[in-house]
């Protein structure tokens, strides 16, 4: 992900940020790659969590959401994303 604070004028450098995949929608994501590509949108609207050791910035879709009111909480154990599966 890139971040991109204040106006989108380019006179702020870009950050680099992470969401790790429990962070990406309220229930399971099992592919990462399927499940931001079925969005359409070269966007995601996230919440910062802060900076982790490595100097590494976090980021949360799934707590922004919840913020929101989007998605109602987590709960039910529905999987997002397809991907492979065995059984």
């Amino acid at each position: 992900l890139e971040i991109m604070p204040g106006a989108e004028d380019g006179s702020t450098p870009a950050l680099e940020g992470l969401c790790h995949v429990s962070e990406l929608h309220i229930e399971r994501v099992r592919n990462c790659e399927g499940f931001v590509g079925s969005m359409n949108t070269e966007t995601l609207e996230v919440k910062f969590l802060g900076i982790n050791a490595k100097g590494q910035v976090q980021l949360s879709r799934r707590q922004a959401m919840e913020e929101k009111g989007i998605g109602g909480g987590r709960g039910g154990g529905q999987r997002i994303g397809g991907g492979n599966q065995r059984r």
